[in-house]
This record gives C-alpha cells, sequence and structure tokens, in this order.
C-alpha cells in the first residue's frame, strides 16, 4: 500500500522519540522528563471525524485514506448508520456497541408514532420514518435482543458487514462500532466515520458530537454532481456551530463525474459561490468564517481507491472494472500512478496535514522540542559562562604585575557604565506601553460585544426561545474570542519585537563597552549568547486566559456558553440537564438575560494578563541583572584583586586554569557534536 498522511503521521512520532531519547542519553533530559516526553507521545490521540450526506461516498473516502483497499462497505440509509471508529489493535477485529434497553423503548415509543400526527416538522417525520426502519429490521434478531441490548461485542473483522452493511444481522441495534487494524500507523489516531446529526437516537446524535469536537481535523464532504445543497448547509451551518470544532476541511468528491460538463475550475468556483452565500446568510455564526478560510478542494476517493487496489482485484469486480475504464478514458490515464494523481487526493492528503499540525504539532512535538532544545541551550550557556571566566582568569593571570592594577580600573569603569546601562533598560516602560494599547483595545472590543449580546437578547421579543437564545450568544461568545485572539496575536508579536529592540540595543551597548575598556577579555561569545536568552517571547495569552474558571466545577459541553455559565455561578450543584433546559432556566426572561450577560461580561479581567506580563518583565530584570552586574564581571574584578594579592600562587592557578580551559573546550566540542547528532534526527 502506497505512503498515507497517517504513516507520515507516525514517521514524525517515531522521529521525535529518537530526538528524545537521543537527548535523554545526552543527559540534556533526566530519565522523568524523557517518560513524561514519550509517554504523551504514546497517549495522545489524533482524531479525524468524517462528515457528509449519504452518496457523498464517505466510505470510499475512508477505504482510500485509511485501507488502500475495499473494507467498508457503502452507507446503509442515513438512520440505520452507525458511527464507526477506525483505530489501530493488535489483532484484526471489531467490538459492538449495542443501544441501551432505555434507549430501545424510547426508540420502540418513537416508531409508534403515527406520521399523520406531524404536521410540517419534516425533521420529525424523517425521525419516526427511521425508528420504524430499524425496528422493522430488528424482526431478524427479535430473540436475541433483550440480551445484546447495553452490552458490547467483539467480533472478528470478516463480520463487519453484519453491523454496519444495509441488511446487517444487528444493524437495527449497533450504536457504535468500533474496528481494529494491526497497522503500526494507525497507533494513536481515531477515524471517525459519522452517521449524521438527524437520529432518531439522541444518545448517538450526543456520541456524534463528542468525537468531532475533540477532533483535530473535520472532514466534510460534499458530493461534485450535487455540489451543495440545503441538507450540506444545515449540516455545517446549524449542527457544526452547536460543536465548537476548530478545523474544517472541505472536499468535493466525485468530481470525475463531472468533469465532462463542468471544469474543475467551474466545479469550485460554484461550490465557493453557494458557500459564500450560505456565510453572509449566517455572518453571526463562528462557522461561517471556518467554512470560507480555505478553498474547498476537488477529489475523487474511487479513483485513489482503484489507484491503490491490486489490479487483479479491479479486473474481477465489474463495477470497479468499469470505473477504472470510463477514468482512463475521461482523463487519458495509462496508470495507477496517473489515476492517483488525477484523483487530486495526494492535494487532498497534504490540506489535512497542514490542519493537523497547525494545531497539533504544536501541542505534541513543538513544546517538548522547545523544552529539549532549551536545556541543550542552558548547557551551552553554562559553558560559554565557565568558558569566558576561565579566558579572564588565564587573561588576568599572564598579565604583568604593573599592567594588572591599570586593567582593574578600566574593568571597574566598565562595570559603572555597564550597571547604568542596566538600570536604565527600558523593558519595564516598553511593557506598560504595551499593557495600555492592549488594555483599551481588549475594553472597547468586549464592549463591542456587550453590547451585540443585548441586541441579541432584545431581537427574541417578548417570548424567549431558550436554545435560539442560547445558539445566537453562543455565537457571540465565539466571535468575541476569535476577534479577542486576532488581538492578543498581533499584541503578543508586537510587545515582543519592541522588547527584542530594547535586549538588542542593550546587548550592542555592552558590546562597545567591552570593546572600550575590556578589548583583552575574550567575552563576545558570552554576550552572543545571552542575546538569545534573553530575547525570548515573554507574554502568549488567548482569549481563556480572560476567564476565570473555579477550581472545582461541573462537567459541562465544550462551549463558551456553558463555560460562561460555569464561571457566572449559573449551573446548579448536581445539575445534570442539558444546556438548552439550562438556558430556558437561567434565561427565563429579558431581564435575566440581561443580568446574566452583565454578570459575564464583568467577569472578563485583563488585570490577571497585565500582572502576569508585568511579572514576566521583572523576572527578565532579574535576569538582566544577574547576568551583567552577579555573574559578568564581578567574578574577573574579583579575580584580579585576588591575583594582586596573592602573587605566590599565581603559577599554580595558571596551570589549573589552562588544565580547565582545555576541558571546557572538549565539553563545548562535544556538545556542538551532540547538537549537531540530535539536530539531524529532525
Amino acid at each position: 500500500m502506497s505512503e498515507n498522511i497517517f504513516k507520515n503521521i507516525a514517521d514524525k512520532k517515531e522521529q521525535f522519540k529518537q530526538y528524545a531519547k537521543k537527548a535523554h542519553e545526552f543527559e540534556w533530559i533526566d530519565n522523568d522528563e524523557y517518560s513524561d516526553i514519550i509517554t504523551k507521545l504514546e497517549t495522545d490521540v489524533l482524531t479525524i471525524g468524517v462528515i457528509g450526506q449519504m452518496k457523498c461516498g464517505k466510505s470510499t473516502f475512508l477505504n482510500a485514506l485509511v485501507y488502500g483497499e475495499e473494507v467498508l462497505p457503502a452507507a446503509t440509509t442515513p438512520m440505520t448508520a452507525s458511527l464507526s471508529v477506525i483505530t489501530y489493535g493488535e489483532q484484526k477485529k471489531l467490538e459492538a456497541e449495542f443501544y441501551t434497553s432505555n434507549e430501545w423503548e424510547e426508540l420502540k415509543h418513537l416508531a409508534n408514532r403515527s406520521l399523520n400526527e406531524i404536521e410540517a416538522d419534516e425533521n420529525q417525520k424523517s425521525k419516526i420514518k427511521a425508528a420504524q426502519e430499524i425496528v422493522e429490521k430488528s424482526s431478524k434478531i427479535e430473540f436475541e435482543i433483550r440480551n445484546l441490548l447495553g452490552t458490547k461485542k467483539e467480533d472478528s473483522f470478516d463480520k463487519l458487514i453484519d453491523y454496519v452493511g444495509a441488511d446487517g444481522k444487528y444493524i437495527a441495534i449497533t450504536k457504535s462500532v468500533k474496528i481494529y487494524m494491526p497497522i503500526d500507523y494507525l497507533k494513536g489516531v481515531e477515524i471517525v466515520d459519522t452517521p449524521g446529526f438527524n437520529d432518531p437516537i439522541v444518545s448517538r446524535v450526543e456520541r456524534t458530537k463528542e468525537f468531532l469536537a475533540k477532533a483535530d481535523a473535520v472532514i466534510m464532504l460534499l458530493y461534485a454532481g450535487r455540489a451543495f445543497d440545503s441538507v450540506d448547509k444545515d449540516i455545517i451551518f446549524n449542527q457544526l456551530r452547536t460543536i465548537g470544532i476548530g478545523k474544517l476541511l472541505i472536499g468535493v468528491n466525485k468530481y470525475d463525474l463531472c468533469i465532462e460538463n463542468e471544469s474543475e475550475t467551474e466545479i469550485v468556483s460554484n461550490v465557493k459561490n453557494q458557500l459564500f452565500q450560505a456565510s453572509r446568510e449566517f455572518s453571526n455564526n463562528s462557522i461561517a468564517e471556518l467554512a470560507t478560510e480555505k478553498d474547498p478542494l476537488l477529489l475523487s476517493a474511487s479513483m485513489a481507491l482503484m489507484s491503490k487496489m491490486n489490479m487483479d482485484m479491479i479486473s474481477k469486480d465489474s463495477n470497479l472494472d468499469f470505473y477504472y475504464k470510463k477514468a482512463s478514458d475521461v482523463f487519458g490515464i495509462s496508470s495507477q500512478k496517473e489515476m492517483l494523481e488525477k484523483s487530486l487526493f495526494p492535494d487532498f492528503e497534504k490540506a489535512l496535514m497542514d490542519i493537523i499540525f497547525k494545531s497539533k504539532d504544536e501541542i505534541l512535538l513543538k513544546k517538548p522540542k522547545n523544552f529539549i532544545d532549551q536545556k541543550a541551550e542552558n548547557k551551552k550557556e553554562l559553558l560559554e559562562e565557565a568558558l569566558m571566566q576561565t579566558k579572564s582568569n588565564l587573561t588576568i593571570l599572564n598579565k604583568p604585575d604593573n599592567e594588572l592594577e591599570e586593567l582593574l580600573r578600566n574593568t571597574k569603569k566598565a562595570e559603572r557604565k555597564i550597571n547604568r546601562k542596566i538600570d536604565n533598560i527600558e523593558i519595564e516602560e516598553t511593557l506598560k506601553s504595551g499593557i495600555k494599547s492592549l488594555s483599551r483595545k481588549t475594553k472597547d472590543i468586549i464592549f463591542a460585544s456587550k453590547q451585540k449580546c443585548m441586541e441579541v437578547i432584545k431581537d427574541h421579543g417578548i417570548v424567549l426561545n431558550a436554545e435560539n437564545l442560547h445558539l445566537n450568544l453562543n455565537s457571540e461568545l465565539e466571535r468575541l474570542e476569535q476577534e479577542l485572539d486576532r488581538l492578543f496575536e498581533r499584541s503578543n508579536k508586537d510587545i515582543n519585537k519592541s522588547l527584542k529592540r530594547v535586549i538588542n540595543d542593550f546587548i550592542s551597548d555592552i558590546n562597545e563597552i567591552v570593546e572600550e575598556y575590556l578589548e583583552e577579555f575574550d567575552m563576545h561569545d558570552y554576550i552572543a549568547s545571552y542575546r538569545n536568552v534573553l530575547s525570548r517571547d515573554i507574554i502568549e495569552i488567548n482569549f481563556m486566559d480572560l476567564i476565570p474558571v473555579p477550581e472545582e466545577s461541573p462537567k459541562t459541553e465544550d462551549n463558551l456558553l456553558s463555560k460562561a455559565f460555569v464561571v457566572t455561578g449559573a449551573f446548579v450543584v448536581g445539575a445534570t440537564f442539558g444546556l438548552p433546559i439550562l438556558a430556558a432556566n437561567i434565561l427565563s426572561g429579558k431581564s435575566d438575560a440581561r443580568e446574566w450577560i452583565g454578570n459575564f461580561y464583568s467577569i472578563l479581567d485583563l488585570e490577571p494578563i497585565e500582572q502576569e506580563i508585568t511579572a514576566n518583565g521583572n523576572s527578565l530584570m532579574i535576569e538582566v541583572n544577574s547576568k551583567f552586574k552577579d555573574d559578568f564581571l564581578g567574578p574577573i574584578i574579583e579575580k584580579m584583586n585576588e591575583t594582586i594579592e596573592n602573587k605566590a600562587n599565581r603559577e599554580k592557578d595558571l596551570i589549573q586554569a589552562k588544565t580547565k580551559l582545555s576541558e571546557l573546550e572538549k565539553d563545548k566540542q562535544k556538545l556542538e557534536e551532540e547538537i549537531r547528532v540530535v539536530g539531524s534526527i529532525l
């Protein structure tokens, strides 16, 4: 089977394990630190959610993405399709979870309802029809149902069709299926095939939302022949908005079936136009920005799958053989390699990789890598400091007595000038200016958002619809989060850039003083090493830093409004009701809603962030004082005074200093080689 994104991810994880292992061997990190990093790598789960209407080609897409052969059967009807999770297992098998007795009774009760009693609610009608279909299919196992409800069942992989096939034996009562495959690159990976949102079993909808909320990427597949219709619009702009997803990739599948009538550009353009129109319609929806920030991508999952399958299997299957020949004729294809290229699947996989690593790599690899690199940097700094002091000691010990006192006077002059530079460094002023600007802009955005929420409440009229109110307020909070995070990102860059400019100017001033008064000492490597150390980012904030979270709080849905209810004390201790009911209880009228909004916006507090920035600035000043007031010239002056007072031991001290310098230079060469070796791994 050809390379795929999950193998690439697994390879990258394995590379980083070798990176951490080598750092451990070189004693950059200790046993506990190494163990923590490896545990995080091995237990972290990468979750990819796949959604879309029936007939959009999800099963074929997953077969092409994961297996490279036809493993998953084509989807069943929308309402009998169970949620499927593909992951790693030492043995090829499946585990089915069945409905509980209570869920089954609820389903039967729904199936007994008459469609005639439902007037215009098409959504409810479809659920009743689905319930009736499921109950009808259950007749195959009517004598087994009672013993299976509320249980899980392991089965061999070749029985998968019984649980996910259109006429599968257990399809009626299957809530979810976990598929285990002994494929190394699936370790730490969950690919979730979701059945949809319009499900008669509420718990199955909640399970779908739970997986999608934690997904590292959500793939929405559209069917090119249908492009973008009202059902697709509902899935993206109504269903996904309640989940809180942060990464969305839209794929237009089966483009090969339309290419004879429309060009690639026309297909993408049509979908883009409809997405933008829907985004304008749902302009207050946080999903709108996600749906339009990246162009939809064309692909043909069936062509990708056929490009990876054994040709003998394609030839033996009349349908596959027909589609392979047709695609070959349409695109002028003469090999499976060309079939893969024309499927546009590699482009889609690359886009998916970019989305995954934009978020995942930051947490999973970048932070521990920075930690390891900093450990090496710390060792390097200590060596540079020891080398500088040892070289300085040799300069002092080799100096004739009549020149030593003059050198001491020059060193003390340099010390006084450096101390004045330290006292006048504008770290505090730079941070105060940045904080003042950040605070003003943050308060303006918060005030505007609060006013918008008040308008949302006003627009709901006299009778409030709790669920709609919840959705609209949550959308506004998500908009506030996005706007503030963009502001904070700009402020992070601006403040850190200004701070680095101050540090660089300071280091340049130190260099000038050293060149004027201490040209005999080799201090440039030491000074240069601290330019990088001191020019680090000391501010990194986001919207959630504004919200104080109680130490003990009830479990909530993963959206901003739920968290907002918690921090304002609006949750009833021990409450188990859902958020719409919660909103109905708390936001039971305009005055209640306004009062709650006032309470929430009043707790958004920039002061802890300002304090943290100030504390980081103070910490930086302490480090500047330590490195340049205490550690830089202090030991040199002390050594000169000692040498002047104790001439008798000069020869002995000189031999020791030469020996120490030789050892330190070897240690530096060794560390530089270690850094080269570790750096070559990634």
